[in-house]
């Protein structure tokens, strides 16, 4: 999922979708989970040159990704489509002296805490993440689930551990069948329950925690012992991936009577 934060960020994602034979395009790859240039080109009745400017532009815009596929005889460029949804804030007009945002950096800790100012009403946290199969498989499906202060929150089924191509920001050095990248989760706790990427998963509200400002807050995701799919858990940091991010953290909080809003500690 890509998510463009404001309509600037997303110039490339609008340009590229504003050509009915690109949206055309994109229909037919995933009609046919993916196909090659030529197959592609017969099949839009254009020539070959034409359709690699189309190509290029939805590739560019993240859109579309390409490969090289060995045949036997030769090699063929396959087209297909990488993203699964794109999620576009529209409205970013928020009351920033109310937000607090900070990033959990990817590496070896088991405790990160973070201690707001106030009572808190909503936290968004944002990561890339996907499964953790052995070498890589894009069918590969794992439970994760979200628990915050001990207590689950969220359950989400990654579909697989993605290797077939390289991920955007994953250095060369990476093993190449070593896993890529993941998918961008956006995970919503507030006071009317907890929500993944705009659809809610459970009932479980921001209010049951009674967070104040000498809480602690831990998150843990993990894939349970007696989970459906026990697929393992992957999650990608800043400079790899596709995402190019930590775990990031937005928390939305009322200030304590007489504290100004600016004044959070970590």
């Amino acid at each position: 999922m890509l998510h463009i934060k404001n309509l600037d960020e997303g110039l490339s994602i609008f340009k590229a979708l504003g050509s009915e034979i690109r949206v055309k395009i994109i229909k037919i790859l995933l009609e046919n989970h993916g196909m090659s240039m030529n197959e592609l080109a017969s099949r839009l009745n254009i020539t070959n040159g034409a359709l690699t400017g189309h190509i290029k532009k939805l590739e560019n815009s993240g859109i579309v990704t390409t490969s090289t596929v060995s045949t036997g005889h030769r090699n063929l460029k396959k087209c297909s489509v990488f993203l699964d949804k794109i999620l576009i804030d529209l409205d970013t007009r928020e009351d920033f002296d109310n937000i607090y945002q900070t990033s959990l950096r990817i590496g070896h800790y088991t405790d990160y805490c973070i201690y707001p100012t106030c009572g808190i009403d909503q936290i968004n946290i944002s990561l890339e993440t996907g499964s953790e199969a052995p070498g890589i498989n894009d069918i590969w499906s794992s439970d994760i689930s979200f628990k915050l202060n001990g207590r689950k929150i969220a359950t989400w089924t990654s579909p697989g551990d993605f290797g077939a191509v390289q991920g955007i920001f994953t250095p060369d050095w990476w093993y190449p069948n070593w896993n890529q990248y993941g998918l961008l989760k956006i995970l919503v706790i507030n006071q009317t329950g907890t929500f993944i990427d705009g659809l809610q998963v459970s009932d479980v509200s921001i209010n049951e925690f009674g967070f104040d400002h000498r809480s602690t807050i831990k998150l843990k995701l993990e894939v349970e012992e007696d989970a459906e799919h026990v697929g393992g858990l992957t999650i990608f940091g800043k400079n790899f991936g596709n995402y190019n991010q930590d775990i990031d953290i937005r928390m939305h909080y009322s200030p304590i009577s007489g504290t100004p809003a600016n004044q959070v500690s970590e």
